[in-house]
């Protein structure tokens, strides 16, 4: 009898997540293109160019609708970053002494304006001794996005040249965690039937996984993703919990972090995991969780989907 149940309810899931889907690739592309034109007609030929915060970003026009179909699965361990578009000739230039000196780990993505990722570097990969990086890219549009974990009290945003010429300066950002974590609470489990339309289908989509192909799932849930940062993600149910393992001596190797988001794709709960043994909250609402493993300085770790396992308990 249960399994006929199963069956009978994927009539009518199956047609919505595809609908859902559908409905989502849409108005991505109607956001996108919005955005793009607001974006090219202010900075047009790389003129006030600036850092924009993720908190600026959230609570700027079109700011949540974008952020719900180009990131959606948000990043709430980090403080974000944002510059371009950047029109560039051959190379961008970081002032890698100053994010050396505003945090802890520091990764720096660039991206082409198709969202893809082009290039990135980091804090574990840079001696502390440079000043300043300088990246061969092909001519195109660019958009970078920096992450700052563990951010320090005097926290700037660092000074991007293009082609050798200054075109984003450095900005202070020693405010930006406590307005972050501001917006954060305010959708804290938000809800709306727009941002469940546009995001239906994700839980449908990890929770048939095992018959779908791997890489497409990897893609749709986590459409702009760090490449120096390993992820583990499935769904849990309300009144679950979750159990993450975690090898001995890994964690000063690597920084341990969970979200977990309702059906809107909005985060109900996070936090660093910081024990070997974690148990989580008991869930309140059905949807799906996401655990960041970030690799600190130095470390090379291997395998880490071995070493990180995350289990649903009722």
């Amino acid at each position: 009898m249960r399994q006929f149940r199963g069956i009978l309810s994927l009539v009518w899931q199956v047609p919505l997540t595809t609908l859902s889907f559908l409905f989502y690739r849409v108005t991505r592309c109607g956001i996108r293109c919005l955005v793009r034109f607001i974006t090219k007609q202010k900075n047009a030929n790389n003129k006030d160019i600036r850092w924009v915060t993720v908190s600026e970003i959230l609570m700027g026009r079109f700011g949540l609708p974008h952020a719900m179909v180009t990131g959606p699965r948000w990043n709430c361990h980090a403080v974000l970053g944002a510059a371009g578009p950047l029109k560039v000739r051959s190379s961008i230039e970081v002032d890698i002494e100053t994010a050396n000196q505003s945090a802890r780990e520091w990764t720096l993505v660039i991206y082409d304006q198709h969202t893809e990722t082009r290039s990135f570097l980091g804090s574990r990969d840079l001696k502390s001794d440079k000043k300043s990086k300088e990246i061969q890219v092909k001519p195109g549009i660019y958009v970078l996005l920096l992450r700052y974990y563990h951010c320090h009290e005097e926290s700037r945003l660092p000074a991007i040249k293009v082609d050798g010429v200054e075109q984003v300066p450095a900005r202070n950002n020693s405010d930006e965690w406590q307005a972050y974590q501001a917006v954060l609470e305010k959708y804290r489990n938000y809800r709306g039937w727009f941002y469940y339309a546009l995001h239906y289908y994700v839980f449908n989509l990890l929770q048939w996984r095992s018959g779908l192909s791997a890489s497409f799932v990897r893609k749709e849930f986590l459409p702009v993703g760090n490449p120096e940062t390993h992820f583990l993600y499935g769904i849990a149910r309300k009144g679950e919990h979750l159990a993450v393992d975690i090898n001995p001596g890994l964690l000063d190797q690597v920084c341990v972090y969970i979200t977990f988001d309702n059906k809107h794709s909005f985060p109900v709960f996070w936090e660093e995991i910081t024990n070997e043994k974690y148990e989580s909250q008991v869930v309140p609402c059905d949807g799906y969780y996401l655990i960041r493993v970030h690799q600190k300085e130095n470390s090379d770790c291997q395998e880490l989907h071995q070493q990180v396992r995350c289990n649903v308990l009722s």
